[in-house]
């Protein structure tokens, strides 16, 4: 029955206080505050970019084999407390198949090209541009390119 109460109190917690702010906060919406905009400046163009494909697999990579250490600290903490000589194999080898499965995955990863990280492409334009090519040439540039991040390999 205590749990019971506690299941309603924390419902009733949770709806409670993501409600009443919205009761409290003055909603005076007008176009300025509904335009969406880019550190102060009006934004131009599309707002939705494009993105490099390679951050969001980096990041589901790093998550991956980030969690495997989740798994693998628990099971050492129950090896390290156990005296079954038996038991100890079993954890032994399936912490090994574990490990095998992650390497395996770390290849796999690895054969198709996903840990390589390239520079971004840059795409140089023709722009009408004031700024004579001899300026370029002095700072090292071939003509006009927009500047993007590089990565040095």
């Amino acid at each position: 029955m205590n749990l019971l109460y506690y299941i309603i109190g924390s419902a009733f917690f949770a709806v409670f206080s993501l409600s009443i702010p919205r009761f409290i906060r003055p909603n005076n919406p007008n176009p300025e505050k509904l335009s969406s905009y880019e550190s102060g400046e009006e934004a131009r163009g599309n707002i939705l970019g494009t993105f490099n494909i390679k951050y969001y697999v980096g990041a589901i990579l790093f998550i991956l084999f980030d969690i495997e250490i989740i798994f693998l600290v628990p099971i050492l903490l129950v090896f390290k407390d156990t005296t079954d000589t038996v038991f100890n194999w079993i954890i032994v080898g399936e912490v090994t198949i574990f490990l095998l499965v992650v390497f395996g995955g770390l290849v796999f990863v690895w054969k198709k090209g996903f840990l390589e990280w390239y520079p971004p492409h840059t795409q140089t334009s023709d722009v009408d541009t004031k700024v004579p090519d001899d300026i370029y040439k002095k700072v090292g540039c071939n003509g006009f390119e927009p500047m993007t991040p590089t990565l040095s390999r």
